[in-house]
């Protein structure tokens, strides 16, 4: 079973009549867990820095002002703040 395929399955028993309020906590942790395995697009903001959706600085942007980039390759693959997985792909 997939990610996506898995929160979806997970959602479905959230409003069931069957589970109780713990199992529904236990079903929202574990698609919160879920989803943060899916890589997310770090935020660029003001041409400085790129940012996780928690708001946690992950990388600046500039080596060296206007002429040198930190490469995107140099980014870790997750946020130290949330764990969520990251894509730091052009595309």
């Amino acid at each position: 079973m997939q990610i996506k395929e898995t929160i979806e399955f997970l959602s479905r028993y959230l409003d069931s009549e069957h589970y109780t309020n713990k199992c529904n906590k236990v079903h929202r942790i574990a698609i919160s867990a879920l989803e943060k395995q899916i890589p997310f697009k770090p935020k660029e903001y003001e041409d400085k820095y790129y940012s996780c959706k928690c708001g946690n600085v992950l990388m600046m942007k500039w080596a060296k002002y206007p002429t040198q980039l930190i490469p995107k390759s140099e980014g870790l693959p997750y946020c130290l703040n949330c764990g969520q997985a990251l894509d730091w792909s052009d595309t």
